[in-house]
């Protein structure tokens, strides 16, 4: 609140680089503003600062201190008498003339007197008019200001194209700023060579633990046990930390140059392949990626991974989820049982009371792998077509994106030539939203496509794989390494398997392949019945079994089950 005896003063800083506050410019500035207003009897108010911003194109005057200041003169909070102390023009704005005198004339309108600390000019709305040569003084030393403003702006702008350019035609690197896991070294002024560090081999690991299913709190507890350093932090890893580093596409090289139009970040062509070496192979890291868009479930599944079969298990009684319950026997030690969670909690379920030995299943299937194999032959057929739809609809967004890209072109070109721009940065922003959308609907079409890609090379060798993992974790004895197998196992499990139907009165167990095109029932640890659609050629014509045969786990659709085996045991039985 402004006091009715004593005048307020306002001191403005703006410096338009962050670095320049560690320099003598603030401590100049306050001590000119403090002076003055000692000199003159008017009260200080420090809090108008606008740190790393430009007055180039007018943003201090839209954003930050300086708009704030403006419009609590147009409210009426700065009462009328005030002053704005700066220490030059140029700290006000550096636009082109006709838009730094109207900034200016507004202020002076409002009844504030702007004071130029550096030569001791007053501007009042009384003195101007009055005078009309210090305006002329006025008009010179803006007109000076954006010519400097605009001179520097050009030369710095030519001088980064060039380096961008000089980046793509022979790949020498154009700052040393670069991710944790490479150095730069400078080779002449703006050149830099770049080379992988001590860190390239951690990044390495983390892409293939995750390649191999370990999520990021795995494999940060697995660094962390090892004590291996991270990129910057003190404190060890954390699952973030690993989030981050898997989600950067300079591992691969690349690097996509960018440049500034008015404060929006605007990439500037194409990403540079091979501006980096990469730290991992492109067929890593999109194994990785792979991976993780196929990890559901999160979080460590105990030391060892002890339920292979999470997120697949379900109550044939109530289609509740099984939970895994653990229990210390006399004779086997540790055992993990597989429960219904609806009848463990009392919650609508009756029948669901029986506890599944989840080694006793899990020997029960793993022995049975080679039952598989089929229908890894059966989903690459499926996945094949999948794959040419996809195809068609990738195209069709890269059309899009491109005419995308060329409006937001235009609009760059108009924004950097025009005098008002505050709707055409206001249409840049809306272009840049609409690419980065369309960007990552492509992105996502890749990602399904690659996804599709993977299935059709991996459908042929799950089965295999798996007794692999089996055989290896039974013989190890590092228990992350045994995680690390066991959790890679469930990841193919899940790639095969639909759901897993405990029946606790029949104790029995179904496993259900291919949207249950294919179910193999397991009863007391042996196979008792395959029930396989595929063999059969099922079609969609009127009469024939489909999936909706076997979707039904609970009570009401126990029936059509049933129904169902019985009307293939009777044709092909």
């Amino acid at each position: 609140m402004q006091s009715e005896q004593q005048a307020y003063a306002y001191s403005y800083i703006r410096m338009s680089t962050s670095e320049q506050i560690k320099g003598d410019s603030l401590r100049r500035q306050l001590e000119m503003s403090r002076e003055y207003a000692k000199r003159h009897g008017l009260q200080l108010d420090e809090s108008l600062r606008d740190i790393g911003v430009s007055a180039f194109k007018g943003k201090n005057s839209r954003e930050g201190a300086l708009s704030n200041f403006l419009r609590m003169v147009e409210d009426g909070r700065v009462k009328r008498g005030s002053y704005l102390l700066i220490e030059s023009l140029d700290r006000l704005s550096r636009q082109q003339v006709l838009d730094a005198l109207s900034l200016f004339m507004d202020i002076l309108r409002s009844g504030i007197t702007i004071v130029t600390m550096s030569d001791g000019e007053r501007y009042s709305s009384e003195s101007v008019g009055n005078d009309w040569t210090r305006l002329i003084v006025s008009l010179s030393v803006m007109a000076r200001a954006h010519e400097e403003s605009a001179r520097k702006s050009e030369r710095l702008g030519q001088a980064n194209a060039n380096k961008r350019k000089r980046a793509r035609e022979t790949g020498v690197g154009m700052t040393a700023l670069t991710p944790g896991w490479i150095d730069a070294h400078k080779i002449t002024k703006g050149q830099y060579e770049f080379t992988l560090n001590e860190h390239a081999e951690t990044i390495q690991k983390i892409f293939e633990l995750t390649a191999q299913g370990l999520g990021a709190t795995a494999i940060a507890k697995y660094l962390n046990a090892r004590e291996v350093p991270t990129l910057k932090s003190k404190r060890g890893w954390y699952q973030s930390i690993v989030k981050r580093l898997l989600n950067r596409d300079d591992v691969l090289g690349t690097f996509q140059p960018h440049r500034k139009v008015n404060g929006i970040r605007i990439p500037e062509g194409e990403p540079i392949e091979g501006y980096f070496p990469p730290v991992v192979s492109k067929d890593l890291y999109d194994r990785a990626q792979r991976m993780r868009r196929r990890q559901q479930v999160t979080g460590r599944k105990g030391a060892t991974f002890p339920n292979l079969f999470s997120g697949l298990a379900v109550c044939k009684h109530c289609g509740g989820p099984m939970a895994c319950k653990s229990q210390t026997l006399k004779r086997d030690g540790l055992v993990h049982y597989l429960l219904c969670d609806n009848h463990n909690r009392g919650y609508r379920c009756h029948e669901g009371r029986k506890h599944f030995r989840i080694d006793h299943l899990e020997n029960a299937i793993l022995d049975n792998v080679n039952l598989f194999e089929h229908a890894d032959v059966f989903q690459r057929q499926q996945v094949d077509k999948q794959a040419k739809e996809l195809a068609e609809r990738i195209s069709a967004k890269e059309t899009e994106l491109r005419a995308i890209k060329q409006r937001e072109t235009n609009l760059v070109s108009a924004v950097e030539n025009a005098t008002d721009v505050d709707l055409l940065v206001e249409q840049l922003r809306k272009r840049k939203q609409e690419r980065q959308e369309c960007e990552n609907e492509l992105r996502s079409l890749n990602q399904h496509r690659d996804d599709l890609t993977a299935e059709q090379s991996d459908a042929l060798g799950r089965a295999s794989r798996m007794k692999t993992l089996r055989e290896q974790w039974r013989v190890t004895e590092d228990m992350d390494e045994r995680y690390r197998l066991r959790a890679e196992a469930h990841m193919a499990i899940r790639d095969i398997v639909d759901l897993i139907i405990c029946n606790s009165r029949a104790n029995a167990v179904r496993v259900a392949l291919l949207e249950n095109m294919i179910v193999h029932e397991f009863q007391d640890g042996e196979l008792v019945l395959t029930l396989d659609l595929t063999k059969h050629h099922v079609n969609d014509q009127k009469g024939s079994l489909t999936a909706q045969h076997f979707a039904g786990v609970g009570p009401d659709q126990a029936a059509r089950l049933r129904a169902a085996e019985a009307h293939i045991s009777r044709k092909y039985g």
